[in-house]
C-alpha cells in the first residue's frame, strides 16, 4: 500500500502523509518523486512530491488505506473482550502496548499458568507431605539425574507457551522445529497481531517468559525463538529499511537522529545494516529496557 503527497518541501510533504496515513517514519518507505522549486517571483515554483509505501508487516494486514488510517476507532468499536476473556470475532490489527506493558500482561498471564512441573525442584529432590519434612531433613540427601532431556525441556517450553497464550483468551496452535541447540517456536492463530503486539512487544515478551521456563528445567544451554506469521523476518526487513530512512536524514541534516527504544537484537540488526555505510556511525544509549539507537554523520 503507498500513497503519494506533495507539499512545498520534501519534510513537508511526508509530514502531511504520516498525519493523514497515521502513522511514524518506521511504518513507511520514503521515495522522493520531486524535490520541489521555490521559483522566482512565483515563476517556476513546483511543489514536492513524496511516494510513502507501508512498510510495517502489522499495517499491511490492513485491507485499504481508509482501514489502515480510521483503525483506531475501528478497535475501539470492533474490540471485544467476552466476560470468559475469549476475544470476540474482531480482527484486531495492532496492540498499542510497549515492550515493558506487553511483558507486565503477560506476566500477570503466567501466574495463572503452571510454572515448572512439580517433580523438578532446584535440588532435585521430592517433598511430598509436610508431615514426613522432618525426617526428611534427617534423611541422607539422594540427588537424582535431570529429568528432563533437551527434546523434553523443548516440547514442554512449547506447551508452556500454548498455555500462556490460551489464557490470553487467545485460540492457537503451537508447533516446533529444533536446530543445533535452537528451539523455533511456531504460533498459529487468528489472531496472530495480538500475539505480536506492536513492533511486537507481546511477542518478544512471550519470547522472555519461555526463555526463563525453558532455563529453569533444562540446565545446559539452549535458545527460544518464538514467532508467528513470519513476522521475525519481516520486521527485520522493516528495521533495514528504517536504517535507510534515518541515515537520509541524518546525512541532510547533519544531526543525530535518535529512533525509539527497542531490544537489543532489533538494534544489532541496524548497526549491521548500517556497518559499511562509510560515512555513518551508530550507536546505542540510555538503559534496558529503554535502550535506544542513535544514527549520526561522522
Amino acid at each position: 500500500m503507498y500513497k503519494v503527497y506533495q507539499a512545498e518541501t520534501v519534510d513537508e510533504a511526508i509530514e502531511v502523509g504520516l498525519k493523514d496515513l497515521n502513522v511514524t517514519e518506521d511504518d513507511i518507505k520514503i521515495d522522493v518523486i520531486e524535490a520541489g522549486k521555490r521559483g522566482i517571483f512565483g515563476l517556476g515554483k513546483k511543489d514536492a512530491e513524496v511516494k510513502l509505501t507501508v512498510i510495517n508487516p502489522e499495517l499491511k494486514m490492513y485491507e485499504s488505506l481508509d482501514a489502515l488510517k480510521f483503525r483506531h476507532t475501528r478497535l475501539e468499536k470492533e474490540a471485544n473482550i467476552t466476560e470468559n476473556n475469549t476475544v470476540a470475532e474482531t480482527n484486531v490489527t495492532e496492540e498499542d502496548f510497549t515492550e515493558e506493558e506487553a511483558r507486565d500482561e503477560v506476566d500477570a498471564v503466567t501466574k495463572e499458568v503452571i510454572d515448572v512441573p512439580n517433580e523438578i525442584i532446584e535440588d532435585n529432590t521430592l517433598v511430598e507431605d509436610e508431615e514426613v519434612a522432618e525426617e526428611i531433613e534427617e534423611a541422607p540427601v539422594i540427588t537424582e539425574e535431570p529429568k528432563f532431556t533437551f527434546l523434553d525441556a523443548a516440547e514442554s517450553t512449547m506447551s508452556y507457551v500454548h498455555s500462556v497464550i490460551t489464557e490470553m483468551g487467545i485460540k492457537n496452535d503451537v508447533t516446533y522445529t529444533i536446530e543445533d541447540k535452537e528451539i523455533n517456536i511456531e504460533i498459529e492463530s487468528d489472531y496472530a497481531s495480538k500475539i505480536i503486539g506492536k513492533r511486537g512487544a507481546t511477542l518478544n515478551a512471550i519470547q522472555e517468559i519461555a526463555q526463563s521456563y525453558f532455563n529453569r528445567i533444562y540446565t545446559s544451554y539452549g535458545r527460544v525463538i518464538i514467532d508467528t506469521e513470519n513476522y521475525r523476518m519481516k520486521r527485520e526487513e522493516v528495521l533495514e529499511t528504517l536504517a535507510l530512512n534515518m541515515t537520509k536524514k541524518a546525512l541532510q541534516t547533519g544531526l543525530p537522529v535518535h529512533l525509539e527504544p527497542m531490544p537489543a537484537n532489533e538494534r544489532k540488526v541496524i548497526h549491521n545494516a548500517l556497518s559499511n555505510v562509510t560515512n555513518i556511525k551508530t550507536h546505542s544509549e540510555g538503559e534496558e529496557p529503554n535502550r535506544y539507537l542513535v544514527i549520526q554523520k561522522k
